[in-house]
């Protein structure tokens, strides 16, 4: 039996944009949220946000997409990943059982199936690991999105097992 997994570019870059997805996601989430909060009568711009909170962050433009379409009604983060489970294939919640019942341990979300096929991974922390497969290729990176977690932490809390 082959256990060794095979990453290449196809996969793996869609692994990549799924996770920068996530990261744009989470930058105009917080942006929205931080603008509402907003009293001092700064204009608070998306670009100064993200020069001040996210250096490093370099897809602004898929932020700022997001920023004034999807998200432009709404005033808190975690309203922000409701939407974005709700859009979700699929939420799977995994766990285990014990004398008393099941424990839900995490979740997968079902992103894309069929070609590609992308799965996000949450097993209770802020790190969120993105596996995509197409064909017989792989490809997994992992991405820090509290926001998605929360979110993921608040949906198994509301589930009855």
């Amino acid at each position: 039996m082959n256990t060794s997994i095979e990453t290449t570019n196809e996969a793996q870059a869609y692994a990549d944009s799924i996770a920068a997805g996530l990261k744009a996601w989470t930058v105009a989430a917080d942006f929205i949220a931080d603008a509402a909060e907003e009293d001092n009568g700064e204009l608070l711009t998306l670009a100064s946000y993200v020069a001040e909170y996210y250096p490093d962050f370099t897809d602004i433009a898929g932020a700022e997409e997001l920023a004034t379409d999807q998200l432009a009604t709404i005033d808190s983060i975690g309203e922000a990943w409701d939407i974005y489970l709700a859009d979700a294939l699929c939420v799977e919640l995994t766990g285990k059982h014990g004398g008393t019942g099941w424990t839900v341990t995490g979740a997968e979300i079902t992103v894309t199936y069929g070609g590609p096929s992308c799965w996000i991974e949450w097993n209770g922390s802020d790190r969120l690991t993105v596996r995509a497969a197409w064909g017989q290729d792989k490809g997994y990176t992992s991405v820090h999105c509290s926001g998605l977690a929360d979110a993921l932490a608040s949906y198994v809390e509301n589930v009855n097992i």
